[in-house]
């Protein structure tokens, strides 16, 4: 998610998509404006209300002999635009993410989060997505 895309981040992107290893990666500046930006930031799960684009790096290969390779090179593209970022897209977090990036994709509403779960999904059943599991009872998440 991007606030903004400065000519900084366009460089990058041109410099980058002229190296892809791969004519099935494409890389996507998907809108988010407008709704997403008039809802509270506190009213939904949505972490990234000031958010203007979702910023995508979209991979795509048929050589499994490839997968190492083609994941780090996305891996790499993902980290050089981090710093223009202002946070992941809970959807885009995969369900073996580690739980600081689960938390950051939900910000300030990670704990409240964690309580419904508990509420809930005690259990932890739906939790093959960004998972964010139920906070332990009497506990902060």
């Amino acid at each position: 998610m991007v606030r903004e895309i400065p000519d900084a981040l366009a460089a990058r992107v041109v410099e980058q998509f002229a190296a892809v290893p791969s004519p099935l990666t494409f890389f996507l500046f998907q809108h988010v404006g407008n709704a997403a930006n008039r809802v509270p930031p506190e009213a939904t799960a949505f972490a990234h209300r000031e958010a203007r684009w979702d910023a995508l790096v979209l991979s795509c290969w048929d050589d499994p002999a490839e997968d190492a390779a083609q994941v780090a090179w996305s891996r790499d593209v993902w980290a050089s635009w981090r710093p223009f970022s202002t946070g992941v897209y809970a959807n885009a977090v995969g369900a073996d993410a580690e739980r600081e990036e689960v938390r950051a994709a939900f910000g300030a509403r990670y704990e409240r989060l964690a309580a419904l779960k508990a509420k809930y999904d005690p259990t932890n059943l739906f939790r093959l997505n960004a998972n964010v599991p139920p906070a332990a009872p009497g506990t902060s998440a």
